[in-house]
């Protein structure tokens, strides 16, 4: 195989990574864009939760309690979904860089 064949090779490398990455990229910025909207309602929901304690106002708490509880299970799933991404990922992108590395050092003879 020559020098032209392996950079060929190589770029077709490198380009089906870029299709293989991207849409995991953008579910990790979609979940973290999710994550982060859920936690600043998570810190509403917590403010109006003190507010009804100290009103004393049991329904109120018990309702914030539910809707606590459910947005923080949205956090937890979606940082349980961007942990399986995140390996997804370093795995895909460790076999390309491996990829890659022997062509580079093909390339090299």
């Amino acid at each position: 195989v020559n020098k032209k064949e392996l950079r060929r090779r190589r770029s077709a490398i490198i380009a089906d990574r870029s299709r293989r990455l991207k849409p995991i990229e953008k579910t990790v910025h979609d979940l973290e864009t999710g994550i982060e909207a859920h936690e600043s309602k998570l810190a509403e929901l917590n403010a109006a939760m003190v507010q009804a304690a100290q009103e004393k106002k049991g329904d109120r708490i018990a309702t914030l309690s539910q809707k606590v509880h459910l947005c923080q299970k949205m956090i937890d799933d979606g940082f349980a979904e961007l942990e399986k991404l995140y390996g997804e990922r370093d795995s895909l992108e460790k076999a390309f860089q491996q990829q890659i590395a022997a062509i580079d050092a093909s390339l090299q003879d």
